[in-house]
């Protein structure tokens, strides 16, 4: 019974380790939509058996974030142009609300403390272009979001928002992996950080809605470049 609950923790930690990497390591690589991943080469690469990776498979497989192709293994979708506009149209939903919620908020000055300080770091990186710091950056990217999302205090749509995460890297990824789109997205985020600072809420919210009206317009250039 003892070694039975080991090894089955042992998967566990296998299984997180391997979801880990996939959603924050390869998912978030464009160039690899459309990919085949092998369990074995994974499995000998994190060090670990395959047992964990077909879980994690069998996990991302359900959230669709890969797909099982019949006769020929997993393989990482390929986006296509309604999943971006449906993904940018739920973002700009959640996120205007809890920009306006979090406007009316005491705490307004510590949320602007944590965008300011998100930003900063994304600022040190627009010297790099190497891939791990275009990961970096779009975990930053993510961070400066969920922080709006955290102030609006909604527990319903911060769940919501957290089950989309993922699928945001993969999606978002596209926008983001080209570092010249980093100055831009950094400039964009400052003038919401200084609304916000200001309590400027009719600017704050333009400006929010122009950053992601910007990134929806650079995913869809993407995807017409790419199809």
């Amino acid at each position: 019974m003892g070694s039975g609950m080991s090894s089955r923790q042992n998967n566990k930690t296998g299984q997180h380790l391997v979801y880990e990497y996939l959603t924050t390591e390869v998912l978030v690589r464009p160039e690899l939509q459309g990919t085949f991943l092998s369990e074995q080469e994974l499995a000998a690469q994190i060090g670990i058996s395959r047992t964990p990776v077909r879980e994690a498979f069998r996990l991302l497989t359900a959230e669709g974030l890969l797909e099982q192709i019949p006769n020929r293994g997993t393989r990482i979708p390929t986006v296509d142009k309604k999943q971006i506009l449906d993904l940018m149209e739920l973002r700009l939903l959640l996120e205007t609300h809890a920009a306006q919620t979090a406007l009316k908020q005491t705490k307004n000055s510590l949320l602007c403390q944590r965008l300011a300080t998100t930003l900063e770091e994304q600022r040190q990186l627009l010297n790099h272009s190497d891939k791990p710091k275009i990961v970096e950056f779009i975990r930053l990217d993510q961070e400066f979001h969920a922080h709006l999302l955290n102030a609006a205090g909604n527990n319903a749509i911060i769940e919501v928002y957290n089950r989309i995460r993922v699928r945001q890297r993969l999606i978002g990824a596209t926008a983001l992996f080209a570092p010249t789109r980093w100055r831009e997205v950094i400039e964009e985020h400052a003038k919401i950080v200084d609304s916000l600072k200001n309590k400027e809420s009719e600017k704050a919210i333009l400006a929010l809605i122009d950053h992601l009206n910007k990134t929806k317009q650079v995913l869809l250039k993407n995807f017409s470049a790419e199809s």
